[in-house]
């Protein structure tokens, strides 16, 4: 059974070696699950130790995709990238 790309962000926002990250009350996490056709981007809450869908992106050239990323990674600012 393959899991939700969602179920290993929470399961990696919960591991010990995030505790310092998670310790600062305002730690935001983007997650991304590549796939061959779409990227799918989801936001974590060190505070709410959740987190939930953000969105797919769906462009075709690598480049267009990486500007997507970049733009989410500006706007969020996240304190750690999951991959």
């Amino acid at each position: 059974m393959r899991r939700s790309w969602l179920y290993w962000v929470l399961i990696l926002i919960a591991y010990p070696w995030m505790q310092d990250m998670l310790n600062h009350r305002e730690a935001t996490f983007l997650a991304f699950d590549f796939g061959k056709k779409r990227i799918g981007v989801a936001v974590g809450n060190g505070l709410t130790r959740s987190a939930q869908a953000l969105s797919i992106i769906n462009f075709a050239s690598t480049n267009e995709r990486f500007a997507r990323i970049q733009a989410l990674i500006e706007e969020w600012q996240p304190a750690a990238l999951i991959v």
